[in-house]
């Protein structure tokens, strides 16, 4: 499904001529991330409005490098209950967001 799936994702990036929106549990930095993050930058720079929303606990592990790569490309970049921590400990570890969504026009 993989094999189909992400292809179509990254071809409704580079077809889109206004807004991509791609909201997500996990990212990782990983083959898959990374594609995605040069889509999402390449987009942004050909003038398209790009918001991307993450998981805080899912995708907790992301880079700044990475966040900071695609903010200042103009991406808005929004963690969803960001990295919630109480004393070193995750919290509200029941209450996440699992939706795997891509808009765009």
């Amino acid at each position: 499904m993989a094999k189909r799936f992400f292809p179509r994702v990254f071809g409704a990036i580079q077809r889109a001529e206004r807004t991509v929106l791609i909201e997500t549990f996990i990212l990782f930095e990983d083959d898959v991330g990374n594609a995605l993050h040069r889509e999402l930058l390449a987009a942004a720079q050909r003038g398209v409005r790009v918001e991307v929303m993450v998981d805080g606990y899912g995708s907790a592990e992301l880079s700044d490098k990475f966040v900071n790569s695609l903010t200042s490309a103009g991406v808005r970049f929004i963690y969803y209950d960001p990295r919630p921590l109480v004393m070193g400990m995750r919290t509200n570890v029941f209450r996440r967001l699992h939706r795997k969504t891509v808009g765009g026009g």
